[in-house]
């Protein structure tokens, strides 16, 4: 009831999580539908009231603007008095709304020049919630300023990441720190994606229409690894037939039948 689809048992207890006032560190790779949680935070906070804040925090302005773009799409509230607007943005090139908006979206830097400045302290107390998307960038270069913000923040947290690394380290410290502020904090991880990724890469010298050319994953492989695929290279099925298509000529002719696709999977 609480969203437009079947969630299951891991965006339940998302959900959950979220209607408890309590933060949560998604773990999950991407496609595999843990970004609906923001959204679900952002209709909720412009459904309760006109005065409720939510931010949502990505790495680069690019993002930014996608985002941007996605909520102008999704959400659109008449206000009873003027002087607020559903989405606001900042970045360091670009602001508007910032401060008059319910949906404030913007890099880690400018969200920390907000939460630092005294004058902003009755802005502050209405944020419900924090998004930080990417989470993971506290490991790169400014991480620092991510991990202020964590500190600083008096709302539940939301931190998406589908590249986070020592997920165990990095979960052990946001407990302490959400305890200290009376929160507890939610860990999910999720490893399946409900669609494929396909890479692709623009050729400039074809057509317009015809620029986006698929990339087989295996053509990224040196020659001396080549032998042997990594286990983290995901290759679809269709690219595995196009691999088998492309092998089967230097094959002897019994590994050929022996790893036909008809012959492969006949046990399945």
């Amino acid at each position: 009831e609480r969203v437009p689809f079947l969630p299951d048992v891991w965006q339940s207890k998302l959900l959950d999580v979220v209607d408890s006032r309590n933060s949560a560190l998604v773990v999950a790779p991407t496609a595999s539908g843990k970004t609906f949680l923001s959204y679900y935070v952002m209709e909720r906070c412009l459904c309760r009231s006109d005065r409720g804040i939510v931010i949502f925090v990505a790495p680069t302005k690019a993002l930014v603007n996608q985002v941007k773009a996605e909520i102008d799409a999704r959400f659109e509230k008449h206000y009873k008095y003027t002087g607020t607007q559903v989405v606001g943005v900042f970045t360091r090139d670009f602001r508007e709304n910032e401060l008059t908006c319910q949906i404030l979206v913007c890099v880690p830097q400018c969200l920390q020049i907000l939460l630092m400045s005294a004058t902003n302290l009755s802005w502050t107390e209405r944020i419900e919630a924090i998004v930080l998307d990417e989470v993971h960038s506290i490991g790169d270069v400014n991480g620092e300023v991510w991990e202020q913000i964590i500190l600083l923040a008096r709302c539940p947290l939301i931190m998406l990441s589908a590249t986070l690394g020592d997920v165990d380290r990095f979960e052990k410290w946001l407990k302490e720190v959400e305890a200290a502020k009376g929160r507890k904090l939610y860990t999910v991880k999720h490893g399946e994606r409900w669609n494929d990724l396909k890479t692709w890469v623009f050729d400039p010298s074809k057509p317009k229409d015809e620029g986006l050319v698929s990339l087989h994953p295996c053509s990224v492989l040196k020659p001396e690894s080549a032998m042997s695929i990594p286990d983290t290279l995901k290759i679809l099925p269709e690219e595995c037939v196009a691999l088998y298509g492309t092998m089967r000529p230097a094959l002897p002719p019994d590994v050929a039948t022996r790893l036909s696709p008809d012959v492969f999977f006949s046990s399945c």
